[in-house]
């Protein structure tokens, strides 16, 4: 009698099934208007022929599908009209800021750049008018004082004062601005930055402008100057 044949082969230990991480990221997609259809003839494929689909149902999951057909249609067409407005507001930012290059520019934030040769220059927007406009011009951290000047007899409104050339050396600084009455109560005064736009760039996605060698989006400006505005002078108190 022949005796049966015993297998040596060690049988292999199955290996643990890693979860799938792909499911999650599947689950949080939203279907599309081919996976939509898919599923549908998936379905009509596999109902029962002894119990068809409703008809009133079918109808309503092909009504479903239109509408999301016509979702998916209507995002399309807005992602295309966002992306050329973006494209057309660039353009327009792009034409507005080479028109201006040679103008003096008002910027929000109390900021000065000094060169050598030339006093640097600030604009104050003042409440009423000041007998005295105190500025304080600052280092890099913001707190420390490097040089203060008095500024004598300053009207109300918005008024661009050239600075003492020799206060700081060049650079850029920040600022603060102080201004008292003839009775010396304090009038309220918001001090700005000033500058001449001297080129236009492309930074990071941004039409930028280099105002006196700085670079600011040009959604940073505030006003533009008249061709013709000079600085007032300085008067020292």
């Amino acid at each position: 009698m022949t005796s049966p044949v015993t297998g040596t082969t060690p049988t292999t230990p199955t290996t643990p099934t890693t979860p799938s991480t792909t499911s999650a990221t599947d689950s949080s997609q939203i279907l599309g208007k081919d996976d939509f259809l898919q599923l549908l003839v998936a379905q009509l494929k596999n109902q029962d022929p002894m119990s068809p689909m409703d008809g009133t149902q079918f109808a309503a999951q092909l009504a479903q599908f239109s509408t999301v057909e016509q979702l998916v249609d209507m995002n399309s067409k807005l992602d295309t009209q966002n992306a050329a407005a973006g494209q057309s507001q660039i353009a327009q930012q792009a034409g507005f800021a080479t028109s201006i290059i040679g103008r003096d520019v008002i910027l929000n934030g109390a900021k000065l750049t000094a060169v050598d040769g030339t006093g640097p220059r600030i604009n104050v927007d003042l409440l009423g008018a000041a007998k005295t406009v105190h500025v304080d011009i600052l280092d890099s951290d913001g707190k420390t004082v490097l040089a203060s000047q008095d500024i004598s007899g300053v009207a109300a409104g918005s008024q661009t004062l050239t600075l003492s050339k020799d206060l700081v050396p060049p650079g850029t600084y920040s600022y603060n601005v102080t201004a008292q009455d003839q009775s010396g109560q304090a009038v309220t005064v918001t001090g700005n930055t000033i500058g001449t736009v001297n080129s236009t760039l492309f930074q990071s996605g941004q039409v930028m402008v280099r105002v006196d060698g700085v670079a600011v989006p040009v959604t940073d400006i505030t006003e533009i100057l008249p061709a013709e505005t000079t600085s007032a002078p300085a008067t020292t108190h």
